[in-house]
């Protein structure tokens, strides 16, 4: 089933999360990103207006449509987005990444699936290569965030598991306060784990 999205819930002038900000400060000036999952293509952009290659995936064909059409109008350079799901994407991808970026889409999938894109997206990993991924975990049920809806919801330290091999850069599991977005403006919270890891070199 393809996850219902909200074309052009983002603004034009909203930036790229502070996590994904902070580590690609960090890394090589020039690079190739994958954002899987990617929406409008924030991070998309941002990689891409830094000298970066950047990929990107997403399963609903109207969003990848107009991130596509988005970035053409904005003139991004080096920067497309596929309409597929992530588990096609890194089964594919002839490409390896300095940075893989996954955030708030694996609760989409089914716990069976967890183990084949975590294995895919440890191996589109370059090495040296950096992971941020956050998720919703099971606290999220106590804060009726999404009530209707059917998510995939981790325990703490759950997926963390899934990547054996990397190691740890950075990890929190609690609460987070939400200031609030385009399709949501009032404040709220969200039970949720972060990730960013790197392999090996």
């Amino acid at each position: 089933m393809v996850p219902t999205r909200t074309p052009g819930r983002y603004r034009s002038d909203e930036k790229p999360n502070e996590v994904f900000l902070r580590h690609f400060t960090r890394l090589p000036a020039a690079g190739r990103l994958l954002d899987l999952g990617c929406n409008l293509g924030r991070e998309v952009e941002h990689a891409s207006r830094h000298g970066w290659q950047a990929d990107g995936c997403d399963v609903d064909p109207t969003v990848v449509a107009e991130c596509n059409d988005r970035l053409r109008e904005r003139c991004v350079p080096n920067a497309y987005v596929s309409c597929c799901s992530m588990q096609e994407y890194v089964a594919s991808t002839e490409h390896v990444y300095h940075l893989v970026h996954c955030w708030h889409v694996l609760h989409y999938l089914t716990a069976r699936e967890i183990p084949s894109i975590a294995s895919g997206i440890t191996r589109v990993l370059r090495p040296g290569g950096t992971l941020i991924l956050r998720a919703f975990t099971e606290g999220e049920r106590a804060l009726c965030t999404h009530p209707e809806r059917d998510w995939l919801l981790f325990p703490e330290g759950a997926l963390l598991l899934h990547f054996p091999g990397l190691r740890v850069l950075e990890h929190f599991a609690g609460i987070i306060n939400d200031p609030g977005s385009v399709n949501r403006p009032e404040p709220h919270q969200h039970a949720v784990e972060l990730l960013v890891l790197q392999k090996p070199a």
